[in-house]
């Protein structure tokens, strides 16, 4: 404080003066700035040409708009729509945006989920909201088939091999037993007797003891050839189909017959690409197996491509046959070629049937 004073002291007289002069001043505007109004005038911090919007923002802030509401879609509004409701600024914001955005109110509570949305203000709303409710789509299978039971006519005489699809239906039969009638047919299948008809898709026994007394077979049955039982290495597509095997499948019995040469045992049939066991069941209750129709292969005379064709034999080893063939000039026995070692030794039992030395 001293230190302050000399300093004051150091000052000349003018310069004190001066000093002097400008606190006064200094004093005068702040006490005037203070006291006297419109003194100093005061300019807003924001631009004039935006001053009506500005007042209108903070307007909003001050006090809360009163609600203009009457019923409304909250999907189908604008928001000029939500402006005149008196619905915040930040809110209709925010609800455009999401209709914009491809969303939807399914129910009144999903205005809820908007952004900035208060309690209070959906409380006022939810009163007005009218949401259209779209009817349910929906597949009813038990409405469905009572319909379609409805519709069905009353249960005639019919045969099962000969009638078209819409005769089946005619007679009463259901539409979609019909459909798997004749696909049954055009798959090669024939109805023997009445309980043939239980192989079909969605025949149970309570449907069947319907349809039993109508189903007329027996006049066909004596003019039908049925096979009972066949040569698997002789057997053709169409005896296959007589025991009731599918068509794709009876194919790719016979196709794989070919390739291997013919079968010396039923447990083959397991090797039949997507065959079923119903299939295989069948063909060990109704075939047999002559093994002389077996065709061999001559081991010294075939070529290497023609020997991997077959199923038991890769085309590596058809690769390492034909060396040591090209080497030892002929093979003599299986003996020699299982010496080889390049060959799993439980395929011996298999090639024997198809291999000639």
């Amino acid at each position: 404080m001293n230190h302050f004073w000399r300093n004051l002291a150091s000052f000349t007289k003018r310069e004190r003066r001066g000093a002097f002069i400008f606190t006064t001043l200094l004093i005068v505007i702040l006490f005037a700035g203070k006291f006297v109004p419109g003194f100093i005038e005061q300019s807003p911090w924001y631009v004039i040409e935006d001053s009506a919007k500005v007042k209108s923002w903070i307007d909003n802030l001050k006090q809360q708009q009163k609600l203009n509401l009457s019923k409304f879609n909250p999907n189908k509004v604008a928001i000029e729509d939500l402006y005149n409701m008196g619905i915040p600024s930040s809110v209709a914001s925010g609800w455009i945006k999401y209709l914009d955005a491809g969303g939807r109110f399914y129910n009144k509570s999903d205005l809820r989920k908007l952004y900035g949305m208060p309690d209070t203000l959906y409380a006022k709303l939810e009163p007005w909201l009218r949401i259209p409710q779209k009817r349910a789509r929906y597949y009813n299978y038990q409405e469905a088939q009572s319909g379609l039971e409805k519709k069905t006519k009353p249960l005639k005489n019919f045969n099962p091999n000969t009638y078209s699809e819409d005769m089946l239906i005619d007679a009463g039969v259901k539409a979609g037993i019909a459909k798997n009638i004749i696909s049954y047919r055009n798959a090669g299948g024939n109805f023997y007797v009445k309980t043939d008809l239980m192989k079909l898709y969605a025949v149970d026994d309570a449907y069947f003891n319907q349809l039993k007394p109508y189903i007329n077979i027996d006049a066909e049955a004596s003019q039908i050839i049925k096979v009972d039982s066949v040569e698997l290495n002789s057997t053709t597509i169409d005896e296959l189909l007589q025991l009731n095997i599918k068509k794709n499948v009876a194919r790719r019995i016979i196709n794989y017959r070919e390739l291997l040469g013919g079968f010396y045992s039923h447990k083959q049939l397991d090797e039949v690409y997507h065959i079923d066991p119903y299939t295989i069941t069948k063909l060990n209750e109704s075939s047999w197996i002559d093994t002389l129709l077996i065709k061999t292969i001559d081991i010294n005379k075939v070529d290497e491509y023609n020997l991997a064709q077959h199923p038991y034999i890769t085309r590596k080893v058809a690769e390492q046959i034909r060396k040591y063939r090209d080497f030892a000039s002929e093979i003599e026995s299986l003996d020699e070629l299982f010496n080889l070692g390049i060959m799993e030794p439980q395929s011996r039992e298999k090639l024997k049937y198809y291999l000639l030395f």
